[in-house]
């Protein structure tokens, strides 16, 4: 019994995942108003970080290019500048993983919010050099909505896993 018990989870763990990048994707495409949208945040690249700090295991190098390359794709951007951007930031949080996860909520959000700048900057970097603008004012204020979205999140997340007992 306990071998189906650990399929379901991988399985249930698996929806979950492609579940929050599909929905990332989504709010990634959906219209908004020009004076809103300069406020949106990369959300391809919060889920990215999310589940590279929480299933390492299943979410890495290979998930970011895959994941950079269908954003993209639905985005209409160059081919690569996402994957390489999703890349670069799934390895930098790879590398710090042990560190950020024990980091305190703040510290944390200020290590995302550095994340997503870096995001933007390489986007901003491919910009310039293939279509000769180094890209939107959003690349730049969009990362501040990213982290305080971020710091939202994980502490109702904590707080939900406080009340139901699965953290200390």
């Amino acid at each position: 019994m306990i071998p189906e018990r650990n399929n379901l989870s991988k399985i249930t763990d698996f929806a979950q995942i492609v579940a929050s990048f599909a929905i990332a994707m989504i709010l990634s495409v959906v219209s908004l108003p020009e004076s809103i949208a300069v406020f949106r945040p990369d959300f391809v690249a919060l889920v990215l970080i999310f589940w590279c700090l929480h299933k390492p295991q299943s979410v890495g190098i290979f998930t970011a290019f895959a994941v950079g390359l269908l954003a993209d794709t639905i985005l209409f951007g160059v081919l690569g500048q996402n994957a390489i951007a999703k890349v670069t930031v799934a390895y930098i949080v790879l590398r710090l993983m042990s560190t950020a996860v024990a980091a305190t909520l703040w510290k944390q959000t200020l290590v995302v919010l550095a994340l997503l700048y870096l995001n933007a900057w390489i986007i901003s970097i491919v910009n310039k050099f293939t279509q000769d603008h180094a890209g939107y004012i959003s690349l730049w204020l969009a990362p501040l909505t990213g982290a305080l979205i971020w710091y939202l999140f994980v502490f109702f997340w904590r707080t939900r896993e406080k009340q139901h007992g699965f953290i200390d």
